[in-house]
């Protein structure tokens, strides 16, 4: 089965890494791209420690990452016991779908647990519910600044339009941004007829 990755574009470059080779450094990847250690951690913090993950730490001599607690127990290992000398490589996805969503993880302070691969994922959605909401937002006021005075149901249909190539937004989502953009005094209803709307420079 082909698997297709849902990546970013620093995510990208690592995967594409081990084109070439069976396992690189922490420190090479940081060396290759030119981004912190940082950035190159919260990007690849899904690729390393999800269920789906998609590389292994090796440790330093490629054999295995273990971490112990001070008790001498097996500790887990996390973001924050990737070292500079440990190694990456690709490992098997246990249960690959055909589309795999990698979103990137902001790395923690060390000794925190990282949240959920579901609570990520919620804060992922509402980033783009949030995104698209302010692009409804903005096309329902780029149609009523062009044309001054609309139809409800045309002013969704320009504004619709205009989305597509992002993505088709629901009539019902549409609505509640005119009521929104109605509350800010962008556009009011026609005293008469209140399908009718009007621009309010």
């Amino acid at each position: 089965m082909v698997v297709e990755l849902n990546v970013s574009c620093t995510q990208a470059c690592v995967c594409l890494m081990f084109n070439t080779s069976k396992q690189v450094r922490f420190k090479e990847i940081l060396e290759t791209l030119g981004c912190t250690e940082e950035h190159l951690k919260y990007s690849i913090t899904p690729l390393l420690y999800t269920k789906e993950r998609f590389l292994a730490n090796k440790g330093p001599d490629g054999k295995g990452k273990k971490e112990l607690n001070e008790d001498g127990t097996q500790a887990p290992v996390t973001w924050d016991s990737l070292a500079q000398d440990d190694f990456l490589a690709p490992c098997l996805i246990k249960q690959p779908k055909r589309r795999q969503i990698y979103p990137a993880l902001k790395p923690l302070p060390p000794g925190q647990n990282q949240p959920k691969k579901e609570e990520v994922l919620d804060e992922d959605v509402k980033a783009v519910i949030k995104e698209r909401e302010l692009k409804m937002q903005l096309a329902l006021v780029r149609v009523m600044k062009a044309r001054n005075t609309l139809m409800v149901n045309q002013l969704i249909a320009e504004s619709t339009e205009q989305l597509s190539k992002y993505f088709v937004p629901e009539v019902r989502l549409m609505r509640k941004q005119i009521e929104v953009l109605m509350e800010r005094g962008f556009m009011k209803r026609d005293d008469d007829d209140q399908k009718k709307i009007h621009y309010v420079a």
